[in-house]
Order: structure tokens, then sequence, then C-alpha cells
């Protein structure tokens, strides 16, 4: 289970948080197991749903679907959605950099991307934290 905080995300944070949201549920499915043993087990998969839980989780608080302007929200942010946050700036900050590959206007785009999210971050006055060995799990049976 994880400790949650209420915050008010505005519009473009928001944003970039179902996108990085829906990053991490596609690279957790990546990341699936794949070699026996492990594929066969409960205990192989747990750490995939638990990835794919805080994703959806996530998802459910701030909307599946981007409206055609996003206003700001308050919900419960839980670690899963900050941590989605953090990597998001990590990797837009590190696309600002990339002169090879990017155009100008991409970086630019990058860099106020990067800049949106640590402002935000940087406004939360405490952290979600993740209490250890109680995360959720949904029953995957019918």
């Amino acid at each position: 289970m994880m400790s949650r905080i209420t915050a008010t995300v505005p519009g473009p944070v928001v944003v970039l948080l179902r996108g990085a949201l829906y990053t991490d549920l596609q690279r957790t499915c990546e990341d699936a197991p794949a070699t026996s043993p492990e594929y066969k087990t409960l205990a192989g998969w747990t750490p995939v749903f638990r990835r794919i839980d805080a994703a959806v989780g996530g998802l459910d608080a701030i909307g599946w679907d981007e409206p055609e302007e996003q206003e700001a929200l308050t919900v419960a942010l839980d670690a899963a959605m900050v941590e989605a946050l953090e990597r998001d700036a990590e990797l837009w900050g590190w696309l600002s950099e990339q002169e090879r590959t990017e155009s100008a206007e991409g970086r630019a785009r990058a860099a106020e991307h990067a800049a949106v999210i640590e402002q935000f971050l940087a406004s939360l006055t405490e952290r979600p934290a993740v209490v250890a060995g109680t995360a959720r799990r949904r029953s995957h049976r019918a």
C-alpha cells in the first residue's frame, strides 16, 4: 500500500503524467517474465502486477483519456505517480540535450516539459511513501 498526498496538479503536468503512466504500462509489459520457471509462477509475475496496478491506479485517478483541454486536477498522488513524473522529467531533460537527434524546437519543448515537471515536484511540501509489504494487488482470476 502506498501513502498518498492530496495535491492540485496543473493541467500541463496532468498531461505529462498521463503519458508517463502509459509509458510505465508499456515498459512493465515488456519486462514481464519470459523464461521458465518465473513465467509459470505467481511470484514471477507479482512485481509485474504491482507495477501494472500502480500505473492503472494513477490513470484511474487522473483519467485515461486526454480531454480537449486538460484542466488542473486535485488528486491523491502516490509514490508511483511521483516516481513516474521524476523519470519523465529525467527523460525530457536528457532529450533537451540531444543536439544530434533532436531539432532545436524539439530540444526546447523537451526542456520546457522537464521544467514544468520539476517546478511541480519542487512545489510539493511532502512526498508520498511506499509502505513496504502491503502493495495492493488486484485479483487476476475470473
